[in-house]
């Protein structure tokens, strides 16, 4: 999604911080979700060529190689070509959709990036805000000293509680516009209480740098060949919460080594 890309504090500062000092080549593909206006978090952000526009002139003066700016998929649409992703494993409901979008997204990365064998890539959703500069990299013989063959993905770490997984002890489940919410049980303490159980490597989709050709594959396809494999329930703390997009990162990740 378009989200805040055009805000002085995310687009304009990844060009700033990111993207010109390292002379970088640049492929975006962004959706537009067309039947969720809240999603675009902008007036008439559901545009396609108003949203091109404002991704041309916020990434002006760098060397854009790929863009697209497409409509997201509806509900059904994704459940076919998430099956097609995933093949017969595991059938996805509606209920996991969560994400997709994005997903379809890092796969046409994939498509334009892994062929051109970069030592790097750095992957930035359109929200996310660099408060610092990256001006230089390890070069490709440094990486294999570094990280071997295999590569290495340095993704942020989501903690428990950034992920909602507060302790049901502190509260209670409460009925919300015939919605079943939880709520603690006293006005909110901080911190937060928050469960002691593991969330099985959940990683943030807000940043991502990619070291060598094994790790790209792994966190551009693998999130989307993944999509409908993962079973919720091989992870106790899962099992009462909608597929995420941070868990599918850690498991793309985590099983690929």
């Amino acid at each position: 999604a378009i989200r805040t890309f055009h805000e002085p504090c995310a687009g304009p500062r990844q060009v700033t911080h990111v993207m010109k000092p390292l002379d970088a080549d640049v492929h975006a593909s962004i959706a537009v979700d067309q039947h969720d206006p809240h999603r675009s978090n902008v007036r008439n952000m559901l545009d396609l060529t108003l949203v091109g526009k404002i991704v041309r002139r916020t990434l002006r003066g760098v060397r854009l190689r790929n863009l697209e700016i497409y409509p997201a998929l509806n509900g059904s649409a994704q459940l076919a070509k998430m099956r097609y992703h995933s093949g017969a494993e595991r059938s996805c409901s509606r209920r996991d959709l969560h994400g997709y979008a994005q997903a379809v997204g890092w796969q046409r990365c994939a498509e334009w990036m892994l062929p051109l064998e970069y030592t790097w890539i750095i992957r930035l959703r359109t929200d996310t805000m660099p408060h610092f500069r990256i001006v230089s990299l390890p070069t490709a013989a440094h990486v294999d000293r570094l990280y071997g063959t295999r590569g290495t993905a340095i993704v942020p770490f989501v903690s428990i509680c950034e992920c909602g997984n507060i302790d049901r002890s502190a509260g209670k489940y409460v009925q919300i516009q015939g919605r079943s919410r939880f709520r603690l049980s006293n006005p909110p303490k901080m911190p937060t209480p928050c469960s002691s159980k593991s969330l099985c490597g959940s990683g943030s989709d807000t940043f991502a740098m990619l070291a060598g050709a094994h790790a790209q594959s792994a966190y551009l396809r693998g999130y989307a060949d993944d999509f409908c494999r993962w079973d919720p329930h091989a992870c106790s703390v899962c099992n009462s919460n909608r597929l995420i997009p941070e868990d599918r990162v850690g498991y793309a990740l985590a099983s690929r080594g």
